[in-house]
Parts: structure tokens; sequence; C-alpha cells
């Protein structure tokens, strides 16, 4: 019900899709401009490596020699972090910049549109507001910086934990000898189910903040606490909402060359927006609407009317 409750309102509600890539645009000009001064050195170091040679050679042997990409992926990885641990003495000023710039300023100004995405969102479900995306950036900015700040602090622990973990798990295999097919699948499961459950934890954090008014300390509690009510389900939900998701960006960034990831990208950033604002209505027991007058009634609601009929009755 959430997975094609969110597809209606997806339809509904496509023009978001197009702001949203617009707001991606800019901000991924604006961050290439940043990248190419403190990129420029690594890049060349690991082109006179080699290492975008044997990259190339892995993009090749997915259709020549699938049985054989594990081995090569675990060679590149290894060529690739000897090459940047050689050159660290040389390059460390622009690895500190680069961690500045991919782990606080991507994630904080790639997340500003968070509030006027799920603002938009929540005038359409609650009375069918068309909001203008632009005018709902400018008037929440300031609320969507002190959102994304906060995150920060509370995402960031959390992505390296996550990161280590998955780190964690692949070594473990390569230090068996392991490194397989079936051991690569178990660390794409993994993966998932661990994504998944961080969606889901999180997922009624922004909503809150939208539906309460509320600062985000308060919003994160209320969130968390809404989301877990039916954790279990909403985790089934986002699971599979995570592995479409991949799928979809997988193929069409690959047999495109990455074209397709301009339209399925934010896509897919709207649909969890809508499923993270679907699982707080529901959480709430909250009515919504999907369609043009056409509105979801939680079961509870369903039972309150029935009851009060019954009462209007006798």
């Amino acid at each position: 019900m959430t997975f094609r409750n969110s597809v209606r309102l997806l339809l509904t509600n496509f023009s978001l899709v197009w702001k949203i890539l617009l707001y991606f645009g800019i901000c991924f000009c604006v961050f290439v401009a940043i990248f190419i001064p403190i990129l420029g050195p690594i890049v060349s170091k690991l082109t006179t490596a080699g290492v975008f040679e044997e990259l190339n050679e892995i993009f090749n042997m997915i259709f020549t020699s699938p049985s054989d990409v594990i081995t090569a992926v675990e060679n590149v990885y290894i060529h690739f972090f000897a090459v940047l641990r050689d050159n660290a003495s040389v390059l460390m000023v622009n690895y500190v910049f680069l961690g500045i710039v991919v782990f606080i300023l991507i994630p904080f100004f790639f997340g500003l549109f968070e509030l006027a995405l799920n603002d938009c969102l929540y005038g359409f479900m609650t009375s069918q507001s068309q909001y203008g995306f632009t005018a709902t950036f400018i008037k929440t900015f300031v609320k969507s910086m002190a959102l994304q700040a906060v995150k920060l602090l509370i995402m960031v622990p959390i992505n390296v934990l996550i990161i280590g973990i998955l780190y964690g798990i692949i070594k473990l295999f390569a230090l068996g000898g392991l490194v397989n097919i079936i051991c690569a699948f178990i660390v794409f499961v993994m993966s998932l189910i661990v994504i998944s459950m961080k969606i889901t934890l999180f997922s009624c954090w922004t909503p809150s903040m939208v539906v309460n008014n509320t600062n985000p300390f308060i919003a994160l509690g209320n969130g968390i606490k809404v989301a877990c009510k039916n954790y279990w389900k909403n985790l089934s939900n986002v699971l599979v909402a995570v592995l479409i998701a991949f799928v979809i960006n997988f193929f069409f960034g690959l047999f495109s060359f990455g074209a397709g990831l301009f339209l399925t990208v934010p896509i897919t950033v709207v649909t969890f927006a809508i499923i993270g604002m679907i699982i707080y209505f529901n959480g709430r027991g909250m009515r919504y609407y999907v369609y043009v007058d056409t509105f979801v009634t939680t079961k509870k609601l369903e039972e309150q009317d029935k009851t009060q009929k019954l009462k209007n009755l006798l």
C-alpha cells in the first residue's frame, strides 16, 4: 500500500522532479568548479599509476568475462589506495579539502531542498494545494539550514559507522580468500539492509518538522517515535523501494553512460520523500490525498468514522 500510494503521489506531483533536477544541476556546476583544483593533482597521480586504465578494463570485463570482475575490482581497490597512500605527503592538503567537501559541504547543500520538497508534498497531501517550489525554498531556507546542520552532526558519524561495518565485512571475506560472486552478493544484500534500516529510522524526521512546525531536535524525536510504530513493516516497504531504486539507477546509468541518472536520481529523491511522508501520515493516523479528489484513510480513522456513525444512529 505504501509503495503503491508513493507511485500515485509521484505521478501527481511529477513537476517536483524537474525542480529537483534543476536544483541538483546548479549544485553540480558549483561543486565541479570547487572540485577541479582539489582533484586535479589527485587524478594526475592516479592516471600516471594506470588506475583509470584498470577501471576501463573492468568495464569491458562486464561484457566479456564477468567471472573475473570481482578479482579485478579487488586489485584496483588495493592499487587505488596504495597510490593515495604513497602520495599522502604531497597531497595531504588536497585530501583534507576533499574530505570537507565530500562529507560536509555536499550533504549540506544537496540537502537544502529537502524541507521545501516535503512542504510542497504536505500541501498537496492535506489540501491538494500546489505550492511553488522556489517560493517554498526561500520561505524555509533558514529552517533548512538548521535542519541540515543538525543532520550533519548526526548522520556523518552514522554514515562513517555504516561504511566501517561494510568495509569490515569486505575485509573479512578478503582475509579468508573468499572474494567471489557469493560473497559479493552477501555484501550487496547487507548494504541494502543497513541502508534501508537507516532510511526507515529517520524517514519521518523532515515530515515531522513540516507537519508540526518544530525545530530539528524535537522533530527528530517525534519522527523516530512515529517511524518505530510499525518499524518492520515500514522497513520492508523501504527495502523494496531501495532495491528497485538501485536496479533502475544502475541500469539506466550503465546503458545510457550516465545520462539516464539525470532523470532517475531526482525521481528517486522525490519518491523517498513521498515514502517518508506516507509513513508519517500512516503512523499518525492522518488522511491524505494521492490524486485530485482521491484520498487515503487509515484503519484508525475508518474505525473512528464507523464509531461516530453508530453514535449518530443511536
